[in-house]
């Protein structure tokens, strides 16, 4: 129940901190400055830690997975705003993967986390 509530005031707060302004921070950022400002923790990212010390042109993208999985990219963009179990739920399931990072990725996913 406080986590809906959480959620709630997280949503509102974003929704009035960019209203009338002509350029609007994206919402994981709103949460991210929260957080950070909260716990005095900076916050590192996914492709900070894992995708970005490897060069981009040996990630590649592979169709021929056996067996299917989520996409990491879109668990990510659920996760902003969900709970882990609900996000793991309505998450795609996709049998395609980067061969680099060995991580299941949606087409869409792939080529906006690596190019």
């Amino acid at each position: 129940m406080m986590e809906i509530l959480f959620g709630t005031v997280i949503i509102n707060s974003w929704v009035l901190y960019n209203h009338g302004k002509p350029v609007q921070m994206p919402k994981k950022n709103f949460m991210e400055a929260i957080i950070e400002a909260l716990t005095q923790v900076p916050i590192l990212t996914e492709t900070a830690n894992e995708c970005a010390a490897m060069p981009k042109t040996n990630h590649t993208f592979e169709n021929k997975g056996i067996k299917r999985r989520n996409c990491a990219g879109c668990y990510n963009k659920l996760r902003a705003t969900l709970n882990s179990k609900d996000a793991q739920r309505k998450t795609k399931k996709i049998k395609s993967y980067c061969a680099e990072c060995n991580k299941g990725y949606c087409a869409k996913c792939f080529y906006e986390i690596h190019l």
